[in-house]
């Protein structure tokens, strides 16, 4: 059954269809999130949207079975669109609409629906969001224009300083690179010392910081970048990794050849339990 194929009211039985509609919905509901059993969750959600085409609760949750469950992205696209039509100043469905596209490899699409969000919520968080997308979609200088903006709003965003930092890297911009990431280590720092369950968030930015400098042929200032990597997470061949080539340009040969040696084992067991390997 398509979106639009809809079954006409009468006049006198909207009352019943509503009843009936309603009905549905939570039969969908129970069938999603209690008994987990998406595909016919599914089909009782379509019910309710046949027989109530602006049922806008059901045609969104939907939409969510078929993005989070049943993983159908073009299909859930279609329903997050009819929400948006009866709503649109309904910010979550362009934000998951955009999601869907994402997932598909339209991130322009996703973009699009993201600059909507901001323009319906112009948080640090959603211009933090969009960003990250124009990373994947390689726009460096967007990427520091949003995370400008973030930043404006927010200036304890770490996210905003790290992904301007790399981004900037991206565009050979090496010092306001490192300084940037600097400033995300030093917020992630504090927010880990308050709740250790920041912690893994502080690698992105050292790893980031640490090739940055190597970059501008700081290779101390990288190494002590490297070293701080694997105090924290040692079990990251790409710690290692950073530690190594360093240590390599310092003229620490021994020092070279044991991270290499932990860096391939590491990797080697990062292959086996995820099947990713980090080996150029």
């Amino acid at each position: 059954m398509g979106i639009y194929d809809f079954v006409l009211l009468k006049e006198g039985d909207s009352n019943r269809y509503v009843m009936e509609a309603e009905h549905y919905f939570q039969e969908g509901n129970d069938l999603q999130y209690k008994q987990r059993n998406y595909t016919a969750a599914s089909e009782s959600y379509l019910k309710a949207i046949q027989l109530r085409p602006d049922y806008i609760e059901a045609l969104n949750n939907h939409a969510q079975n078929l993005r989070l469950n049943i993983k159908n992205y073009q299909e859930a696209i279609i329903y997050y669109t009819k929400v948006i039509e009866l709503n649109p100043k309904l910010e979550d469905a362009f934000y998951r609409r955009g999601l869907c596209k994402g997932l598909l490899g339209d991130l322009i699409g996703q973009i699009d629906d993201y600059s909507k969000v901001i323009e319906l919520a112009p948080t640090s968080d959603n211009f933090v969001s969009r960003a990250l997308i124009k990373k994947k979609a390689k726009d460096y200088t967007g990427v520091v224009e949003d995370c400008s903006q973030a930043i404006s709003l927010n200036d304890n965003s770490s996210y905003a300083y790290q992904f301007r930092g790399e981004a900037k890297a991206e565009l050979y911009d090496f010092k306001e690179a490192i300084a940037d990431l600097e400033k995300a280590i030093e917020i992630e720092e504090s927010k880990a010392k308050r709740d250790p369950a920041y912690k893994p968030m502080l690698f992105g930015a050292l790893k980031s910081c640490a090739e940055a400098k190597f970059a501008v042929n700081d290779f101390q200032g990288s190494l002590d970048g490297a070293t701080k990597l694997i105090s924290l997470f040692p079990s990251h061949p790409l710690s290692y990794a950073l530690s190594a080539r360093a240590k390599e340009k310092l003229g620490d040969t021994d020092g070279y050849s044991k991270d290499m040696s932990d860096f391939k084992h590491l990797n080697e067991q990062h292959v086996k339990k995820y099947g990713v390997s980090f080996e150029k």
